[in-house]
């Protein structure tokens, strides 16, 4: 579920849309003990690597054909 709602989010941010609440979420989810360094840098860098994040998780197919245009 936190991949497909991490691959969801990325493409919201992608189109320019508030998604960081959504990926807040999903690292809740998570949990951020010992990891709120990494998830900050995350959030940081994620503009312009939503499609590279994105690939770098495992997802189900439709998020992958939702994708399938993004690539830059």
């Amino acid at each position: 579920m936190c991949c497909d709602t991490f691959a969801t989010a990325c493409y919201l941010h992608l189109k320019a849309e508030a998604a960081r609440k959504l990926i807040q979420q999903v690292l809740d989810v998570m949990g951020w003990e010992n990891r709120r360094t990494f998830f900050n840098r995350l959030f940081d860098s994620l503009p312009g690597n939503e499609v590279l994040y994105t690939e770098a998780i495992p997802k189900h197919s439709e998020f992958r054909r939702l994708f399938a245009g993004e690539k830059s």
